[in-house]
């Protein structure tokens, strides 16, 4: 009898599990994204001492914002 198939979220659960203990999971992260939102946990992180095991493993994808300084003055009319 073959075991059930799985899914994509428990492959990879099962493959960053690193310890499991009282209903609890300890996952190794292996990628750690930057946006907008997470600076202020990777500050969190500095304030309390705590380091990325893998700093290299940090990509930072390109802003999809424009500045509005700049953005203002390139949409003025220079007539009006």
């Amino acid at each position: 009898m073959q075991p059930a198939p799985r899914t994509l979220f428990e492959k990879i659960w099962e493959r960053h599990k690193v310890v499991e203990r009282d209903g609890q999971t300890l996952l190794y992260i292996d990628r750690h994204y930057i946006h907008d939102g997470s600076r202020r946990a990777f500050e969190m992180l500095a304030e309390k001492g705590l380091k990325l095991r893998r700093p290299d493993l940090r990509p930072s994808p390109t802003p999809r914002r424009a500045p509005w300084s700049t953005r203002s003055s390139a949409t003025r009319s220079s007539t009006a």
